[in-house]
């Protein structure tokens, strides 16, 4: 792995769409104001249901609180010089594919060449993704956190302002709201603190054999109400 440290500055600059794409970013403007009328009523200005925790789900509820807190003080995520190393470390064969393959992509300048990689490219980022995600209920390292949240495998892919941006959104869940990120919903699914749904195939570390049978039955119930909506 000693060759995939990059010049600083190599890919600074504008996102290529195509790249974006690939890892998951949305570099789409945002929209006008005025086209969000749903928002302001989905998020009310009513106080907030006190909630023991954020995976207590209020049903009768129909709005979210606003939330004033919409941004941290920017976290050194992208400052670390080995943070692309960090988030293939640990992961074996699947990081070294995904690093030769990425390699080729980004310095290939054949349109033909650069469809190919970016095919393989795709199905080796989905196979270092669940190679990390088997390894959810440990205490992962941030670049490996920051890569199944945000897809910021490589910081150089990711324009300053980007990296800025994703720096400064809230890490932790503060407002007892049952929203969660990524990593979070797959750690608590996996650790039993949450009950999966149908389409949650994440294995569960440290459950009991009568809590795996409640699973099945819970995801088979899931599966049952799907194909009765169908059938409706």
């Amino acid at each position: 792995m000693a060759d995939i440290e990059k010049p600083a500055n190599m890919f600074d600059g504008p996102i290529d769409p195509e790249i974006a794409d690939l890892m998951g970013l949305d570099i789409t403007p945002p929209e006008p104001e005025e086209t969000k009328p749903v928002f302001d009523t989905l998020f009310s200005k009513s106080t907030p249901v006190p909630q023991s925790s954020a995976d207590e789900v209020d049903l009768t509820r129909a709005s979210f609180p606003v939330i004033t807190d919409r941004e941290e003080a920017e976290k050194p995520y992208f400052r670390d010089k080995n943070y692309y190393k960090t988030a293939l470390s640990g992961e074996g064969e699947v990081s070294q594919r995904l690093h030769r393959i990425l390699s080729s992509f980004l310095n290939t300048q054949d349109p033909k060449d650069r469809s190919m990689f970016r095919g393989q490219l795709i199905s080796a980022y989905w196979n270092y993704i669940a190679s990390v995600s088997s390894k959810i209920h440990t205490d992962l390292p941030l670049p490996k956190l920051v890569t199944l949240r945000f897809g910021g495998l490589l910081p150089t892919l990711i324009s300053p302002e980007q990296r800025s941006m994703i720096s400064k959104i809230i890490h932790d869940n503060s407002t007892a709201e049952p929203v969660h990120y990524m990593d979070e919903w797959l750690k608590k699914i996996a650790t039993g603190q949450i009950k999966p749904s149908a389409t949650d195939e994440t294995r569960n570390i440290r459950r009991s054999e009568g809590e795996k049978i409640i699973s099945k039955i819970e995801k088979a119930k899931g599966q049952r109400e799907v194909h009765l909506g169908l059938i409706r």
